[in-house]
């Protein structure tokens, strides 16, 4: 809640967007070429115990670890936990971070519970296919997320268009 204080205005609806909680270090360093000359920034987030839980996909995660350097418009993403025993990473980019990012994130699991928390985070026609399956057990996979801003600045940030591909396969004793 700290943090939440200092966010900068553009950045505050991410607090409500993924939850975050949790300890962190983070370091900022500022650089200027030439007197009188633009200020460029990066900052470093490691994370070193973090829950999180996006609002888009309501899967609560936790105890994740890694880092998210932020630097010449681009957030480098590397973060890594462990659900049911076994890793859970994502990857990628996030670029022009604020209003209208352009994100790339690769997911990794290698044993997710199929439950009730994962069902219900799924979008709801999703989640109605998958039930008529009664589908238990865990799945491994890998899932990539592209979300990129729409074209026109005067159209809301909203409209812009989200692709997500994924692999799963089931593991063993799944039905």
């Amino acid at each position: 809640d700290r943090l939440r204080a200092w966010t900068p205005p553009e950045f505050a609806k991410l607090w409500d967007e993924y939850q975050p909680k949790g300890r962190i270090n983070a370091a900022v360093h500022a650089v200027r070429d030439r007197e009188g000359g633009p200020i460029g920034f990066g900052m470093g987030v490691d994370c070193r115990d973090v829950a999180m839980t996006f609002d888009k996909f309501p899967y609560p995660v936790s105890q994740i670890k890694g880092r998210l350097a932020w630097e010449k418009g681009r957030i480098h993403v590397n973060l890594k936990t462990a659900v049911n025993g076994k890793p859970l990473t994502a990857t990628g980019t996030i670029d022009n971070p604020g209003a209208r990012p352009h994100v790339r994130l690769d997911f990794r699991a290698e044993s997710l519970p199929i439950d009730k928390t994962l069902i219900e985070a799924l979008p709801p026609d999703v989640r109605k296919v998958v039930k008529e399956f009664q589908p238990t057990g865990t799945v491994r996979g890998v899932a990539r997320a592209e979300w990129v801003p729409p074209k026109d600045p005067r159209e809301h940030p909203s409209k812009g268009k989200l692709t997500i591909d994924a692999d799963i396969d089931l593991n063993e004793r799944c039905s």
